[in-house]
């Protein structure tokens, strides 16, 4: 079945709040979350340290058979956490890196604590500043041993850019990609046009944006989105449920328009998979959900 034919979302992106007090509970909301058929959680733990309630919300979802997935900071990386970790039936833990050179530090520790942790990997968020880099990032990673490597959506957030490259930039890229072996590296790319270059010989899956439909967006403020790279706030969790924010008029909005092919793609071989690639990214860049991806290269 279509994602686009779901009436809640499967999967769900929860940035963790700096200050877990406030007007809104956050077990709640795991619960909620839990009863509405969210299958899949991936939380993203901003603390130095893990706190007691990202476990308790992470044990909540596993204990009713969900899938979660945890990125904390690189500062978080260390023999405790991974001990403490190891017997919480988490489907990935990920350490967050910035930059090549903060990579470079990571990846012999990963290697060294992975038996202990299951599947431990990176999160390598990409930008305009590092998408260059990426080619030397799966060579150290290889000659480092790690297995795992992920490329999260990107979030627009405190001006953060959004990366777009232009047929050349795509072209530079995938060309460096080729001459890496990086087959012993599970590389895990959202965005389809990166996803393109890492697998130039796999078909893309079909369905195209899945913002709203798939999934949903939580930020530490408890402001709901369709998706971490799509600006378009649908409530928040202070005032509403999170059943009300998905069933809103404005999800729906959203959603029919997504489900629509953007005018430019008409007639385009690669549209019955691709339906107009990132639409996020069309919103960022060009301010419109029915533009196309500007990363598309056709």
């Amino acid at each position: 079945m279509s994602l686009h034919k779901l009436t809640f979302p499967i999967r769900a992106y929860w940035d963790l709040p700096e200050d877990f007090e406030g007007p809104v509970d956050p077990m709640s909301v795991s619960s909620e979350m839990v009863r509405c058929g969210i299958l899949s959680l991936d939380l993203w733990e901003p603390a130095v340290s893990i706190r007691p309630r990202t476990l308790e919300i992470a044990r909540r979802f596993i204990e009713s058979n969900r899938a979660v997935s945890l990125t904390v900071a690189s500062a978080a990386l260390k023999t405790s956490l991974v001990t403490s970790l190891s017997g919480l039936g988490l489907s990935t833990l990920l350490v967050q890196a910035r930059s090549l050179g903060e990579i470079g530090g990571l990846a012999g520790r990963i290697t060294a604590l992975e038996t202990a942790a299951g599947k431990l990997g990176i999160s390598f968020q990409v930008n305009p500043e590092n998408i260059g880099d990426l080619p030397r990032v799966l060579t150290r990673l290889v000659d480092c041993g790690v297995s795992l490597l992920v490329l999260p959506i990107e979030r627009p957030d405190a001006g953060n850019q959004v990366h777009s490259f232009e047929n050349a930039d795509h072209e530079g890229l995938a060309e460096q990609l080729r001459q890496i072996d990086y087959r012993s590296v599970q590389v895990i790319a959202h965005d389809p046009f990166l996803w393109a270059a890492l697998y130039p010989d796999a078909a893309l899956s079909p369905g195209g944006c899945q913002a709203g439909c798939g999934l949903i967006h939580i930020k530490p403020d408890y402001s709901v989105y369709p998706c971490p790279i799509l600006p378009v706030c649908l409530g928040n969790l202070a005032d509403h449920s999170l059943k009300q924010i998905v069933s809103s008029s404005e999800m729906k909005r959203v959603k029919e328009i997504l489900g629509e092919l953007p005018e430019t793609c008409a007639g385009c071989p690669k549209s019955p998979n691709c339906h107009g690639g990132c639409r996020g990214r069309a919103y960022v860049v060009r301010g419109s959900l029915k533009e196309r991806d500007p990363a598309c290269r056709l």
